[in-house]
């Protein structure tokens, strides 16, 4: 019961009646009075912590005393004399019946003896006690560290069997570094699981846990457990741009080998090392990118996405892509007044030509033209019989190809007509009907796009 009771009040000697602990008052020399009584130990009067040593002795009650001196020598000393064993701490009462050591090295060997004193004299000494404090205890039994995580680990352990466990430490190191550091804490004994964030792609991390105690003890290191973070998915390979098909880019690559695999990031950049911009999502390997302009240079970038968000390295693979440039644009060889009109030829220097636009413009007054479009021509001449006297014409030739792509204008061929010109609107009337009875038929390219008849250009603001 003793034993108890003094294991009871050891927590609560270490606020109240602490000793000194490396501050001592002077030592006199004090006469020894033999009358004076000893301190005796209570039975099982002494108890050993980590970092304390406590003692009970029992009460005191010759009023002569009035209190106890404490002697302790440190451990590994061999010399017990009074030289060695030094003055070492005081208490200022006979009915203090208590004391604890608080400046204790954890698995240390010490030795006490304790003097009560009066006004002028001191006891003689008492026994000499001989103790050992406890040795750190030992850091959670049992520690897991889960893999293969995102930019993460994740570490769960046993709650730790000592009840005065208030939080674990945990340290963290890289494989190539020295020292372990604290990265975090986990308040509560029962508390099992940490998750370490922000790390980096496939690589490797050491662990342990401290546990510690309310009144601060720490424990011995766990265990060092390993962690291995998740890699980023392999990218792409095989990238392919075509060059050839009409206002969009073809774009392909292979197959992706990540075993969660979730789907593929296409992005494009005016510039191979310029800015690249995200412009597709997509399950498949093929994404036609659909423009608006003949003849454009992109450059495109293909990465892979993993079910946990983490992307392949794109810069690795770069591809060059087009869409298809206009033909070569025709060139008027002669024009001219001749068969009651102004005829035109010209040279093709494209193969991809399928047929000719012709375009006239007629300038009325000083700020107005009047603006004609011929479509569909077949051969390399135009004659235009329906003319005014006294007017300027401008004309311009266009080749269209199968997709309906238009050249540039040819260089435009200006011409005035005289005063004797007679219009000759028959003969136009008819020509117009030669070229309108061929329509250009509807034609699909590589089953991606329908390509709208010549019949519906629109040259205006060519």
């Amino acid at each position: 019961m003793k034993l108890l009771t003094l294991a009871t009040l050891l927590s609560a000697s270490l606020l109240i009646f602490s000793g000194c602990a490396g501050t001592p008052l002077a030592q006199k020399e004090i006469p020894i009075d033999a009358s004076l009584p000893q301190v005796e130990l209570t039975d099982n009067g002494m108890v050993a912590d980590m970092n304390a040593i406590a003692f009970e002795w029992k009460s005191i009650r010759d009023p002569r005393v009035e209190g106890v001196y404490v002697y302790r020598i440190d451990a590994g000393a061999q010399d017990t004399s009074d030289s060695v064993m030094q003055y070492y701490d005081k208490i200022e009462s006979r009915y203090v019946t208590h004391y604890t050591d608080q400046n204790v090295v954890p698995n240390s060997n010490y030795k006490y003896y304790f003097r009560t004193y009066s006004k002028g004299s001191q006891s003689t000494q008492g026994r000499l006690i001989g103790v050992k404090s406890l040795d750190i205890f030992d850091s959670v039994s049992w520690l897991y560290s889960v893999t293969d995580m995102p930019r993460s680990a994740k570490i769960i352990w046993r709650p730790h069997a000592n009840g005065k466990v208030e939080h674990y430490r945990i340290e963290r190191k890289a494989a190539n570094e020295d020292d372990f550091e604290e990265i975090g804490r986990v308040q509560g004994r029962l508390s099992v699981e940490f998750i370490d964030t922000e790390l980096k792609d496939n690589h490797i991390y050491m662990y342990r846990i401290f546990a510690v105690t309310y009144d601060g003890i720490i424990s011995k290191p766990s265990e060092i457990v390993k962690v291995v973070t998740k890699p980023l998915p392999e990218g792409v390979t095989n990238i392919q741009a075509t060059k050839n098909l009409p206002k969009s880019i073809k774009v392909t690559w292979s197959e992706s080998n990540a075993r969660d695999f979730y789907k593929f990031n296409v992005y494009r950049s005016d510039n191979a090392d310029g800015q690249y911009t995200l412009i597709a999502s997509l399950l498949n390997t093929v994404h036609v990118d659909k423009l608006e302009e003949d003849g454009k240079n992109y450059f495109y970038r293909i990465s892979v996405l993993d079910k946990d968000g983490l992307e392949s390295i794109n810069d690795d693979y770069t591809v060059q892509g087009s869409s298809l440039d206009k033909p070569v644009a025709p060139i008027i060889v002669s024009s001219g007044y001749r068969n009651n009109g102004i005829e035109l030829t010209w040279s093709n220097l494209d193969t991809r030509i399928k047929n000719y636009v012709v375009t006239r413009d007629e300038r009325v007054g000083w700020f107005e033209e009047l603006h004609e479009e011929f479509k569909g021509l077949k051969t390399q001449t135009f004659l235009d019989s329906n003319l005014k006297p006294n007017t300027t014409y401008i004309y311009k030739v266009y080749g269209v190809d199968q997709y309906n792509i238009l050249t540039q204008a040819s260089t435009p061929v200006t011409i005035v007509t005289s005063e004797n010109v007679k219009a000759n609107s028959s003969q136009r009337k008819v020509m117009q009907q030669e070229i309108q009875s061929t329509p250009m038929q509807d034609v699909k390219v590589q089953d991606e796009d329908t390509i709208i008849p010549a019949d519906n250009l629109d040259l205006s603001e060519i």
